[in-house]
């Protein structure tokens, strides 16, 4: 029979290989609803309450992104982007160039600090109207994120930091989303799938003192909805990274066969486990249905 420390070393890796089965499930089976609303998104366009979103970005690189910012379906949606004019003049003055902004009169709510703010611009041509730009001193994402959501227009924000972009149907698979329950019923939905995702409602932000350590606990759980799907990716994702994951893939084989070669059955049970767990990570990773959308091209392209 096993001693009881065995039995205790055996259940907590089994906990491990069955938190990692269900989190893999749900990564699943959020894929998959992914893709089935992804299809209806024109149903989505058409509905007259839907909720609406206000994007807050914190130094963007230039006018492309700027542009893929506005390339967004969903119409309850804008694009607040908060910029240096004098840390960064040139990506200031090329943004103001493009979409044809001019200074507006700046009048945000005094619900949070928006210090360092020398100017808001909004753009003469209708086609850009849901970009907002304010000319700020930059001293960090958060402020940058506190002063944006004075002027942001709608009942919920999504800071965006730098070198960060949203997934295609990010916008509209969170719209759907929040239109699932009652308005007021949801203040956060986040994401710990790939970059980590939080959308919060602006009054809850606004009463947790802005976009501080607080403001996830100082929303009720019920209020809460978390969701095992990827939003947001790197701009420039690391090349080094399929290398480092092939190589650690490499390593772990080894070391099981050298533990179960030495007789080592308690270090070997451990590596297998997290053998496993990878495994599922990856499985996870393959699942996205973006990672879905490129295999299927590459197969047509064969």
């Amino acid at each position: 029979m096993l001693a009881a420390g065995q039995i205790v070393f055996v259940a907590a890796l089994a906990a491990v290989v069955a938190g990692a089965f269900v989190a893999l499930v749900r990564i699943v089976c959020a894929a998959d609803k992914r893709l089935l609303l992804a299809e209806t998104r024109g149903m989505l366009c058409d509905a007259p309450d839907g909720r609406g979103i206000s994007v807050l970005c914190s130094g963007v690189a230039g006018v492309e992104e700027v542009r893929r910012l506005l390339d967004e379906g969903y119409p309850r949606y804008e694009a607040v982007v908060v910029l240096d004019s004098v840390r960064r003049p040139e990506a200031f003055a090329a943004v103001l160039a493009e979409f044809h902004l001019i200074d507006v009169n700046y009048d945000p709510a005094d619900d949070l600090p928006a210090e360092g703010v020398r100017g808001l611009y909004r753009s003469r041509k209708r086609c850009y109207r849901r970009l907002v730009v304010v000319d700020k001193a930059f001293t960090s994402c958060r402020a940058d994120f506190d002063a944006a959501v004075g002027v942001a227009i709608y009942d919920y924000v999504l800071p965006l930091r730098p070198g960060i972009r949203m997934m295609p149907f990010c916008i509209g698979r969170l719209a759907i989303e929040l239109s699932l329950e009652p308005a007021g019923a949801v203040e956060l939905v986040r994401s710990p799938v790939g970059e980590p995702l939080l959308l919060v409602a602006r009054e809850a932000a606004v009463a947790a003192g802005g976009f501080g350590p607080d403001l996830v606990r100082s929303i009720p759980r019920s209020r809460r909805r978390t969701l095992c799907e990827p939003f947001l990716r790197a701009a420039k994702p690391s090349v080094r990274r399929p290398v480092l994951r092939r190589g650690a893939v490499l390593l772990l084989a080894a070391g099981i066969a050298a533990t179960a070669a030495a007789g080592w059955w308690k270090v070997c049970a451990v590596l297998l486990t997290l053998a496993v767990v990878a495994a599922a990570a990856e499985y996870a990773r393959t699942c996205a249905p973006e990672e879905r959308t490129a295999r299927a091209a590459s197969r047509k392209s064969v």
